[in-house]
């Protein structure tokens, strides 16, 4: 059995509306929806890394 792979370029982390102005964000009810427009589910962590002159 063969299985098909693909190959997602874009991620968007939606965070959950802010429940109060000025107060911290609360991670739980985070999405992340993938570039075909379906959400990751079950998704437990996610580590976002930035370079300097990245792209």
């Amino acid at each position: 059995m063969s299985e098909q792979q693909k190959s997602l370029s874009v991620v968007t982390i939606l965070p959950p509306p802010s429940q109060k102005l000025g107060s911290a964000q609360l991670a739980a009810g985070t999405k992340v929806m993938l570039s075909d427009g379906s959400e990751l589910a079950r998704v437990k962590e996610v580590t976002l890394t930035a370079r300097a002159g990245g792209l």
